[in-house]
């Protein structure tokens, strides 16, 4: 069977390890991606999250890295839209084309419903209208959690800022996240967005009543030798 354009993988390795990492990350997305054609979401789902897992491991940076780390996250937002899940297939599909915007322009028509559902959904930061002259209380973070710093990277001493824009919805949770700016470190990037979606905010209100809203912040990252 051949396999979609999402499953042609262009891999780097720098060392026997590396390459070994390699492999067995190109397979898995390649069997997912078949997965995913079949329709075989669940299946789908995790060998995508053990590729995700891996490469949060072992990988720091680089075009190849960042294209192929996209492709991983990209096949998660279409098992999850597979499910069913679609708030949380939005979010990875945003997350994907903020690392790599070409991928967004990928051709999604061999995943069927699942495929077709990204397509309709073309990832960007979507308007938000507030009423002309109403008094806005903007959205503050209620609670948050930590993001968990990639290995790698850490031993890499990755540091810098990663800018985040997103929507935070009436329901208290953020949505359509984009990176602002520059991504040296695509890794440390996607763990940052993976502990914001957990985040909860006490939504943005106009005359008093809960809205959607915009909302951009800096996590600044330090490694202190």
């Amino acid at each position: 069977m051949k396999r979609p354009i999402l499953a042609l993988l262009l891999l780097f390795a720098a060392s026997a390890h590396a390459a070994t990492v390699a492999e067995r990350v190109a397979k898995m997305l390649g069997d997912s991606s078949d997965l995913l054609a079949r329709g075989k979401y669940l299946e789908a789902l995790t060998l995508d999250d053990k590729a995700i897992a891996a490469m949060m491991e072992y990988y720091v940076s680089g075009d190849a890295t960042t294209q192929l780390f996209s492709i991983a996250v990209v096949h998660k937002a279409l098992a999850l839209a597979g499910l069913g899940r679609e708030d949380d297939a939005l979010w990875y599909w945003c997350a994907a084309a903020s690392l790599y915007p070409a991928i967004a322009r990928s051709d999604m028509s061999a995943y069927g419903a699942a495929g077709k559902f990204l397509a309709e959904h073309r990832p960007g930061l979507r308007e938000v209208r507030v009423p002309k002259g109403a008094q806005i209380v903007p959205p503050a973070v209620a609670s948050q959690v930590d993001p968990k710093y990639p290995n790698q990277s850490l031993n890499a001493w990755v540091q810098g800022p990663v800018v985040i824009e997103m929507i935070v919805g009436r329901d208290g949770r953020a949505h359509t996240p984009r990176i602002v700016g520059e991504i040296g470190a695509p890794m440390v990037a996607f763990a940052t967005l993976e502990a914001v979606r957990q985040w909860r905010f006490t939504p943005a209100t106009a005359d008093g009543q809960p809205i959607d809203a915009p909302y951009r912040f800096t996590m600044n990252y330090k490694v202190i030798h």
